[in-house]
């Protein structure tokens, strides 16, 4: 379960927070006491992914995604998208699926309006590390030193 606490009117130095809970334990996903100025619609899958619309300190107003203890930001209002910016976001509680998309609807400055989906993008896996092939000099040189043995042990059995 995802939500959000409002501080009760009248108590200063209070702050909002979203936060999520099993029932047993309640974790704070992002609150107001540093760089968000406000948090508004959490939404959560199944694999406790949450995001959130949400204004900065510095007023930029976005959607960001938690996971895994780490918030990000998937878009706001002034970035590029498909050709032209973006001028409105909006954000449902129902905008986050089981694969992490988000779901979202944007008005562009070129007055195209719709709804997106923000896939996410996993990190690729490291490159294997190489493994040394064996060379045919080392083959070689193992059929050489054999050679030499076998050889050796001839000319002793003729010498007897």
């Amino acid at each position: 379960m995802a939500f959000t606490v409002e501080p009760a009117p009248g108590h200063p130095g209070s702050f909002t927070s979203i936060l999520t809970s099993d029932g047993t334990t309640t974790t704070t996903i992002a609150d107001t006491s540093g760089s968000f100025r406000s948090l508004l619609t959490p939404s959560i899958n199944d694999k406790n992914t949450v995001a959130f619309f949400a204004e900065l300190n510095s007023g930029e107003r976005g959607i960001f995604p938690w996971s895994d203890s780490v918030v990000d930001r998937v878009i706001a209002i002034g970035d590029p998208l498909f050709g032209s910016v973006v001028e409105y976001l909006g954000f449902s509680r129902a905008g986050l699926n089981n694969s992490g998309q988000i779901a979202f609807s944007a008005t562009l400055t070129d007055g195209t309006q719709g709804i997106y989906l923000a896939t996410p993008v996993s990190e690729p896996d490291p490159l294997p590390t190489p493994v040394p092939e064996p060379t045919s000099t080392l083959g070689i040189l193992t059929f050489g030193v054999l050679g030499v043995g076998y050889r050796r042990s001839r000319k002793q059995k003729r010498q007897l």
